[in-house]
């Protein structure tokens, strides 16, 4: 007899189970990858690099379709159990897939095609959000205004508004009397 257990032979692990651990790890490196050089697509302004970025992105899409072809497999044959994780792998593949073919529409469309004047007289994100905050300013502004207007008018108010006093002159003390009188002739 002996004094432990023996581990399960390897033959009742699929083989296939450690590689498609590894491949969702190596999804998500990938599409960490992707989603870094797809900002760099849509941040830069200098044309060369952002042709650079978008072959940079093309090879990566393209791991990324051989992964899930290999994932494809997987989720076809009987090998693995518990096929979640390989299914939600293939659906953020075919997410990053649809973003690219996007990004490349947008970057083969020819400048003065109709969908290009099209998309020209869209504003651009960065004019957004330069109008979104110089509308703020500007509401800012007119509200500041309406206060100091308010502000004004109620000084004016003051100003011109002339006291009644329930003490007649003769009841008032004397040195109230001759405080006031200067006050109430300018």
């Amino acid at each position: 007899m002996r004094p432990f257990p023996l581990s399960p032979p390897v033959s009742h692990f699929p083989p296939a189970a450690p590689a498609a651990n590894a491949s969702t790890f190596q999804v998500d490196e990938g599409v960490d990858i992707f989603n870094d050089i797809y900002h760099k697509v849509y941040s830069t302004d200098q044309q060369k690099l952002k042709e650079k970025y978008e072959s940079d992105l093309k090879t990566e899409i393209k791991k990324l379709q051989r992964m899930r072809d290999q994932i494809k497999t997987w989720l076809a044959g009987n090998d693995i159990k518990d096929k979640n994780q390989l299914i939600e792998a293939r659906k953020v593949i075919e997410e990053k897939m649809e973003l690219f073919r996007v990004c490349e529409k947008e970057t083969k469309t020819k400048a003065f095609s109709k969908e290009g004047l099209a998309r020209q007289a869209s504003t651009d994100p960065k004019d957004a959000e330069r109008e979104e905050k110089r509308a703020w300013v500007n509401g800012c502004l007119e509200r500041l205004q309406v206060r100091c207007r308010t502000a004004e008018n109620l000084c004016a108010h003051r100003m011109t508004t002339t006291f009644s006093f329930s003490v007649s002159p003769s009841s008032a003390p004397r040195w109230w009397w001759t405080w006031w009188t200067p006050r109430c002739r300018s």
